[in-house]
């Protein structure tokens, strides 16, 4: 559904999607699955280096996400109400 999403809303206005990390995150996130259900007991170094990997491949975004909250957060702190 979500690629009739992307095709419609290039009409308007332009949208970069790197497919080649979202088949990988995509990956990621079926091993995941995988794991939890079909083997039994905690994984939690499976779950954690798949959170880690998670987190380098989207560094740039996460990094995107914290410079505007900080910007906003300081410019709401300066601003007077």
């Amino acid at each position: 559904m979500w690629i009739v999403r992307v095709i419609d809303s290039r009409k308007y206005f332009k949208i970069n999607l790197n497919i080649q990390r979202i088949v990988v995150s995509v990956i990621l996130l079926l091993i995941q699955g995988i794991v939890i259900i079909l083997l039994d007991g905690d994984h939690y170094i499976v779950h954690t280096t798949i959170f880690a990997i998670l987190l380098v491949i989207y560094k740039d975004t996460l990094l995107s996400i914290l410079n505007f909250s900080k910007k906003l957060l300081i410019a709401c702190s300066t601003s007077k109400v």
